[in-house]
């Protein structure tokens, strides 16, 4: 640390700061992620597909803001990329068409795309327990 004084001198000040092992236990300090032994036992619980699209469902349906840590323009970025023509025209089809018989013909879109979805939730329920130990 430096201290400014009036003639302009700068004059070096003795660090004060304590190390850590002399520092009195306080609540604001906190240990780092792994440290305690017992943060190694949490278990995730794995979700089944259900529960996931259960959680996109809310997400698409406007109930939630975000799911698994993205929001709905990231979902909505992702479903523009992946699916082939003819799956996407499945979906479309099975969307815009009140008809049976175009529902049916859309079900393998819509299969691929509920793969997609699953795949992609997969992916960030993953890497969130892996960073933080948190499942999403």
């Amino acid at each position: 640390m430096y201290a400014y004084y009036a003639n302009s001198e700068i004059m070096m000040q003795a660090q004060t700061v304590l190390p850590e092992a002399a520092r009195r236990d306080d609540a604001t300090r906190t240990a780092d992620r792994g440290y305690l032994a017992r943060e190694d036992r949490v278990k995730r619980i794995p979700l089944n597909d259900a529960d996931i699209l259960s959680v996109l469902f809310d997400l698409f349906a406007g109930r939630t803001s975000a799911a698994f840590g993205e929001t709905l323009e990231w979902w909505n970025e992702t479903l523009q990329c992946d699916l082939g023509p003819r799956a996407t025209a499945g979906v479309a089809l099975s969307a815009l068409s009140k008809w049976t018989f175009d529902q049916r013909a859309g079900t393998d879109g819509v299969a691929a795309l509920r793969a997609q979805l699953l795949q992609r939730a997969h992916m960030l329920i993953t890497r969130s327990a892996s960073h933080n130990g948190e499942a999403a």
